[in-house]
């Protein structure tokens, strides 16, 4: 890697084919410490969740976060936990951003919710590692989502936010500087009230979708302490770690 890292704790680079893999060659030199990143300005081989491609046109956020593995980080709580900390600090940058469990950023646009933001744990050895791609300027035209996307994709540049639009960097350079900030002890018990406040549809009737044929309806009433989803229905109180979930109408 022959871009050195700045007292940020940020390696900035042009184009990659993904930030997890330069991240990944940059702590096999020794030069990704906790709670360093690495930056893109495009990928050629973005990855989201399941496989799925993220398109990585220039001028939005691709990063890659080294995360330490301790509690929230090391367990199913993760990505949540890294969700709750940049829907906040999106939120504190003017945009309304709430989480759709359990990795995904949702801003309202017009009156809707639309997918903004997305986070991919990737995790081999004793390296942890938050994927992390929000759309800034430029976002998927609905031809190019999967079939039955929850929501429709926005960039936060089409949104009501803040005044001055910040740049991917500067953007990101606050992120990174919030993360770093986290006092560890307590934010092992705190990611979850904070994510709770932010939690698209709580109260709402929902639908988890764990195949083509099996499913779980309710009303979403909370996160539990593992990053797990509880919903209530006509059977009681049901938790879920894994599943697609949606908006019933």
């Amino acid at each position: 890697m022959d871009r050195p890292k700045n007292k940020d704790g940020i390696i900035r680079l042009g184009t990659v084919d993904s930030v997890l893999t330069a991240a990944r060659q940059c702590a096999l030199l020794g030069c990704l410490d906790l709670f360093d990143s690495v930056t893109a300005s495009s990928q050629t081989a973005g990855r989201g969740q399941y496989g799925r491609v993220w398109q990585s046109p220039a001028g939005n956020i691709y990063a890659a976060l080294r995360l330490p593995k301790i509690p929230p980080f090391s367990g199913t709580a993760a990505a949540c936990a890294v969700s709750a900390v940049l829907a906040e600090i999106l939120a504190a940058e003017g945009w309304d951003v709430r989480i759709k469990w359990p990795n995904d950023l949702a801003v309202c646009r017009d009156g809707i919710w639309c997918k903004t933001g997305g986070i991919l744990l990737e995790e081999r050895g004793d390296l942890l590692v938050a994927g992390i791609g929000i759309n800034l300027t430029a976002a998927p035209a609905a031809h190019e989502l999967r079939d039955g996307a929850a929501l429709p994709a926005a960039a936060l540049a089409e949104c009501a936010g803040t005044a001055c639009m910040p740049s991917a960097d500067e953007l990101w350079s606050r992120a990174a500087a919030h993360f770093r900030s986290l006092f560890l002890p307590d934010f092992a018990y705190t990611w979850r009230r904070m994510a709770r406040s932010r939690l698209l549809w709580l109260g709402e009737r929902v639908r988890l979708d764990f195949s083509d044929t099996a499913y779980a309806t309710g009303l979403l009433k909370d996160i539990g302490p593992e990053g797990d989803l509880i919903l209530q229905n006509g059977t009681g109180t049901h938790s879920y770690l894994e599943g697609s979930l949606s908006r019933l109408a």
